[in-house]
């Protein structure tokens, strides 16, 4: 059974490599120390107008064991769309995060890594990880085919995963769920428009007339100084409150842009528990207000600590 859920934490994280250019080396779980970064996070599942919760959120911080001494977090939001795709969406909730640290670590131990130090580095950070979570979700979807249930449904479930590492963040999405990135104030969409997704079907396509979506897959290089953080939404929030709007509420309510608290308002401070899962709250919420009627599952991914930098001024 999905459930709304609004899990947080606030911490440090460290990470040596990106991942491609360590997997052919033996010792690659040897890695030394490495930089502290922080991250922070808040989530929500709300079901909204709909008779039932079809989406779900998710956080894994370091979970593989590139953690420590790599900090490799993931989040995720899957959205079914529909009441026939509730099976699917726990499955993925349930197994996406262990199937892509289980290709991770089958490629760092593998003694003929499948890309090469010949590209482009950002080339090879993108088909690694592209190829590892694509993997992942055809492992996933796979089980549920073995498993005798309606695997078609996978097809129709959307959903955007983010992968925060020391260099870049990794964003695989499919469907109309989609991350947005708050850039020294600007917001930076990661996912494609809907019509811009490609659908294929594939080898592994079992039962006959299933259709896997191909993942679209990004790597975004980090800028520590500038990148504020991550808006991980489904339709129920993007189509109610566009991206600019979000950020800019984000904003306003960490204090970037006014110290101005509406009476309705709760002060968002990190001495009051968990300030990212209030934000990823009242966005959910200003979905609603603004005429959503789907589930509205958000994440919010703060990769600054606001609250430190205020008290420094």
């Amino acid at each position: 059974m999905l459930v709304a859920s609004v899990p947080t934490i606030g911490r440090f994280m460290s990470s040596k490599s990106d991942v491609p250019a360590a997997a052919a080396a033996t010792e690659t779980l040897a890695w030394g120390e490495s930089p502290a970064l922080y991250v922070s996070y808040g989530m929500v599942a709300d079901k909204g107008m709909r008779p039932a919760l079809t989406s779900a959120v998710v956080a894994a911080p370091s979970f593989t064991v590139l953690s420590p001494p790599m900090g490799l977090d993931y989040f995720a939001v899957f959205d079914g769309g529909h009441l026939g795709a509730a099976a699917a969406v726990e499955r993925l909730r349930v197994r996406l995060a262990a199937a892509i640290s289980e290709q991770i670590d089958g490629e760092l131990s593998s003694e003929a890594p499948r890309f090469g130090a010949a590209a482009p580095a950002h080339d090879v950070v993108v088909g690694w990880w592209k190829t590892v979570i694509q993997e992942a979700f055809r492992a996933v979807y796979e089980e549920v085919a073995n498993d005798g249930e309606d695997a078609a449904v996978f097809g129709a479930t959307a959903f955007v995963i983010t992968l925060v590492l020391e260099k870049y963040t990794v964003i695989a999405s499919s469907g109309d769920s989609k991350a947005v990135l708050c850039r020294d104030g600007e917001h930076v969409e990661l996912t494609p428009a809907p019509d811009e997704r490609r659908v294929r079907s594939s080898a592994y396509n079992e039962p006959p007339g299933v259709v896997i979506p191909e993942l679209d897959v990004v790597a975004v290089e980090r800028k520590a100084q500038d990148d504020e953080f991550l808006i991980l939404a489904n339709h129920g929030l993007w189509g109610a409150v566009p991206p600019a709007s979000a950020c800019a509420f984000v904003r306003r309510r960490l204090g970037k842009t006014s110290r101005i608290t509406m009476p309705w308002e709760a002060p968002v401070d990190a001495a009051r528990g968990s300030p990212a899962a209030v934000l990823a709250k009242e966005l959910a919420d200003k979905a609603l207000y603004a005429g959503s009627e789907d589930n509205v599952s958000v994440a919010i991914v703060l990769f600054k600590d606001f609250w430190a930098q205020s008290a420094n001024k």
